[in-house]
């Protein structure tokens, strides 16, 4: 009876353990970039000047082996920025931003927002790269914390910060740098993939061409092909 009583105990426990684990995955997975659902408070009263400046990266010339090679470079950042390394994520974060990837904006805004990483904090910064950050497709949560920080704003500075967001949108946006992104879920897991145009076609051809050959009989509808490509 005892035996089965500790039996029944440790099972329970390990039931436990397990959802405590699930639940932790998807809330880190809903805050990829570190935001969480309490809106930080936005101190504006003294604003830097920032001016746009150098050269922007021309996406659309790359070649698809450089593109692999910067995704292999999102993948290490997004993993140094996770444990908090975030001195040695910013650079490769700066770059990945700037050739129009969201999440790295996001990621580069939450890095000024709180002046991690040895750099100084500025809100200014934080605003323009997340004000980035939610154009086009991209995650509900990028879009509610920028309208919760927006609003922070006093109206002596706004046209300031609304001017600065509109130029680095036109200069480092996804759209405006041959990247397109697409959300999809999982379960409980909200997922963002963005690509390089030029890779994404290249695929979408290659499974068109495999589907006329009936190598890919579900390869149906554009619905279908965008899937596959997550």
């Amino acid at each position: 009876m005892i035996r089965r009583f500790l039996l029944f105990k440790s099972i329970r426990i390990l039931l436990l353990l397990v959802i405590f684990t699930l639940l932790g995955l998807f809330n880190h997975d809903a805050n990829a970039a570190g935001f969480t659902q309490s809106t930080p408070t936005l101190d504006l009263r003294t604003i830097e000047e920032l001016h746009v400046e150098g050269k922007r990266p021309d996406a659309t010339s790359l070649a698809l082996h450089t593109m692999e090679v910067i995704y292999h470079q999102k993948a290490k950042a997004a993993r140094q920025f996770k444990i908090g390394n975030y001195e040695k994520a910013f650079p490769t974060l700066l770059h990945l931003a700037k050739l129009g990837f969201k999440d790295e904006q996001a990621r580069l805004a939450y890095i000024y927002l709180h002046g991690l990483g040895n750099q100084a904090k500025s809100n200014l910064q934080a605003l323009a790269w997340l004000g980035t950050a939610t154009t086009g497709t991209t995650r509900p949560q990028y879009r509610n914390l920028y309208k919760n920080l927006m609003a922070q704003v006093p109206e002596s500075h706004l046209e300031t910060v609304t001017r600065l967001v509109e130029s680095y949108r036109d200069r480092y946006g996804s759209e405006v740098n041959g990247i397109t992104c697409q959300r999809s879920r999982t379960g409980h897991l909200d997922k963002l993939t963005c690509l390089f145009d030029q890779q994404r076609n290249k695929h979408i051809d290659r499974l068109m061409s495999l589907a006329k050959t009936g190598q890919v009989p579900w390869v149906l509808s554009a619905g279908a092909i965008e899937r596959s490509i997550e």
